[in-house]
């Protein structure tokens, strides 16, 4: 394990720079003068390498506020809850982060990163802006591909604290925007929740 270490942590700890250690039973970094400590990957993924932290080093208080964000914000894109669209006949089940942020946003793979937000501008064709705010006229709407809940509520949260779609990443985030995040993600979860009805009901 200790090139893993040398690699993530060639300066030690961020925190104090004391000597970092690896708990290969809990795949996690600790730091053996300060206690700080940061989470691994367990296996390999497209995006990811096992072993490669995905948070900073940070106390167990830092670890905790993590720990109360991803609880929240877990609902946000994982819950669904039954409620009535407009046009739509017969209630449907949707996602809390689609009731809270309802900007048309799709994969186009021709920009890195890959998301725009969409405009429809006649049948079957959209204009797009990307995250640069460069805009491209003229797509096939049927050419872009859906994107994942997890990924909107990422979107939408990294609007809400200011910061670029890349940084937002829950074991990235200050003390501060933990605090913020766990604020804003608590109200509109409970705000979304309002909009759902009994299953009984019906609209027309």
């Amino acid at each position: 394990m200790t090139e893993y270490i040398n690699y993530y942590f060639p300066n030690g700890c961020t925190e104090c720079g004391g000597e970092i250690k690896f708990l290969n039973s809990l795949f996690i970094y600790k730091c053996k003068e300060c206690g700080c400590f940061a989470s691994a990957h367990r296996q390999n993924t497209p995006n990811s390498k096992k072993y490669e932290p995905y948070q900073n080093l940070s106390t167990k208080e830092i670890n905790k506020l993590r720990k109360e964000l991803r609880n929240i914000f877990d609902l946000l894109w994982n819950s669904r809850i039954l409620i009535l669209r407009k046009n739509v006949p017969n209630p449907i089940y949707e996602a809390l982060i689609n009731i809270i942020y309802t900007e048309n946003l799709r994969i186009f793979e021709g920009v890195e990163p890959p998301f725009v937000f969409v405009t429809l501008t006649s049948k079957g064709k959209c204009d797009v802006e990307t995250l640069s705010k460069e805009k491209i006229k003229d797509l096939n709407y049927q050419d872009l591909k859906v994107v994942r809940n997890r990924d909107k509520a990422y979107m939408w949260l990294s609007k809400e604290l200011g910061i670029p779609f890349e940084l937002c990443r829950i074991g990235y985030l200050t003390e501060q925007q933990l605090i913020k995040a766990i604020e804003i993600c608590t109200q509109n979860v409970n705000k979304a929740r309002t909009s759902g009805i009994n299953p009984d009901q019906r609209g027309s």
